[in-house]
């Protein structure tokens, strides 16, 4: 049921991931991604956004994410690192996560999925972040207590969205 190409070569109609059990409606991916970029692109123009625009938006996001979560575990724990080999590790991560390979087509299934990403990276900085300004301020003034509270939010926010995206999140 994966392969696009067979089903429409052979014209299988095939439900992407949903089922219909015991009067209850199931779908692996939720509704997040629709709710923050096509529904209000819709609501704006009254066009639909193409899905490869919003899974491009949401790669873009992860792919910054992914380089701030970089620089900032390789600026805190390894400082003496040269600069060359923050460029190589912040490289190194982005190809090896699941953004290139969520790119190559762009269906609900991969908008889901880097939406997904996105929100997860943005939650584990945000509260990297958060506990290592904890660790570095050890009589926090009120303005870092006001950063931990508000990166702390963010973060369970973001970790949230990163459910609401795909559960399996």
């Amino acid at each position: 049921p994966y392969d696009v190409s067979y089903r429409d070569h052979y014209h299988v109609q095939y439900q992407w991931d949903r089922a219909y059990y015991q009067g209850r409606y199931y779908a692996y991916f939720g509704a997040v991604p629709i709710i923050l970029t096509l529904l209000p692109f819709k609501l704006l123009t009254g066009e639909n956004l193409p899905i490869i625009f919003a899974a491009l938006m949401f790669a873009l996001a992860a792919v910054a994410g992914l380089f701030a979560l970089t620089r900032t575990i390789v600026t805190s724990f390894f400082p003496e690192a040269p600069f060359g080999a923050l460029i190589l590790a912040i490289l190194g991560v982005i190809a090896v996560s699941s953004v290139p390979w969520a790119l190559r087509r762009s269906l609900i299934y991969e908008l889901s999925t880097l939406s997904g990403i996105a929100f997860a990276i943005w939650g584990v900085l945000l509260t990297l972040r958060t506990v290592l300004t904890l660790r570095d301020d050890h009589a926090p003034s009120h303005g870092a207590l006001i950063r931990i509270a508000i990166g702390s939010l963010l973060a369970g926010g973001f970790s949230a969205l990163a459910v609401g995206c795909r559960p399996t999140m």
